[in-house]
């Protein structure tokens, strides 16, 4: 597998924003209370592993998750190309955490699992509007989290004169 590149970062998050948004306006029309039901387990999972600190685990399911969502639009197209993208991200979310204390990582799985609860009642509600704006705090919060892992904000150092 070869390096993930800056231009591959920068054209991961813009082609994640374009579409999660679609797939998740698609998904509010479509979801069923069953597919709500798997996201509530995913989620679960997903604060448990958090709780363990297992980020592998943590990456595995937020990529399930995600992939739920794919599923319920029915959509084939859809599901291929963000499940191609959702492997690239998955890979990326993981080496983030290769450098902990470039964020602070208790509020950065506090907010994830919120994004995931808040899109999941968004979903619930059919909110269409909702659940895309969710959706784009919740890649931007990721995108911040790459960025702050490739350059911790200096801003943070505590420099004594």
């Amino acid at each position: 597998m070869r390096d993930i590149t800056l231009s591959d970062i920068k054209d991961l998050f813009e082609t994640l924003l374009v579409l999660e948004r679609a797939v998740v306006a698609l998904a509010a029309r479509r979801m069923t209370q069953a597919g709500i039901g798997r996201l509530e387990r995913l989620n679960d999972q997903f604060r448990a592993a958090w709780g363990r600190q297992q980020y592998l685990e943590v990456t595995l399911v937020n990529s399930r998750f995600h992939r739920e969502i794919y599923d319920t639009t029915g959509n084939e197209f859809m599901k291929s190309y963000l499940g191609s993208l959702q492997s690239q991200s998955q890979r990326l979310a993981y080496i983030c955490f290769t450098r902990p204390a470039a964020i602070d990582l208790d509020a950065h799985g506090d907010e994830s699992i919120a994004d995931h609860r808040e899109l999941i009642d968004g979903l619930k509600k059919k909110d269409e509007a909702g659940a895309v704006e969710l959706i784009t705090k919740h890649i931007q919060r990721f995108r911040k989290r790459v960025a702050d892992h490739m350059a911790p904000a200096l801003l943070n150092l505590k420099i004594i004169a």
